[in-house]
């Protein structure tokens, strides 16, 4: 899946790796103006979506006054805020996410599906690591390694 990406200047240096992290079955083509976005306004704040389907726009969140949402992806087209704090695994992860949902995968659903894919060991440790974090703040297993693992899986899933 082709996806035409714009990432303002000041983000170049730290998101086009980011971007090369993200599996292969998504291609990022770098294009160099601005294409043009809307603002989602309510909860999502100045978040910006492109008007192009097949695009992907990544943005400095610290110069907007932003909602609680970090991505967002109408159809094909997708929208990913960065702030100074990201790490390049949360970038990567971010638009992995992001680019999942515009393959009309549902990314959301790690609770849900997830557990069923990793078979009865894998997913008694799942459950406990949730449930730790859900009672007690804080995880056994890095969330991240989770969402990586489930990614993987949903991107399997689309090359079958």
């Amino acid at each position: 899946m082709r996806l035409r990406t714009y990432v303002e200047p000041v983000l170049r240096g730290r998101v086009e790796p980011a971007l090369e992290l993200v599996p292969n079955y998504w291609s990022f083509e770098s294009i160099d103006e601005r294409p043009d976005t809307h603002i989602i306004g309510g909860g999502w704040g100045d978040f910006e979506i492109p008007e192009e389907d097949g695009n992907l726009f990544v943005f400095d969140a610290s110069t907007r006054q932003m909602g609680r949402y970090a991505g967002g992806t109408v159809g094909s087209r997708i929208g990913v805020a960065v702030w100074p704090s990201d790490s390049l695994k949360r970038l990567y992860l971010r638009v992995w996410h992001e680019a999942l949902h515009a393959a009309r995968q549902n990314s959301d659903l790690l609770g849900e599906e997830f557990p069923r894919f990793l078979g009865p060991v894998p997913e008694g440790v799942f459950r406990l690591d949730r449930w730790v974090e859900s009672r007690f703040g804080f995880d056994l297993v890095a969330p991240s390694l989770w969402q990586e693992a489930y990614y993987a899986w949903l991107t399997r899933r689309l090359v079958a």
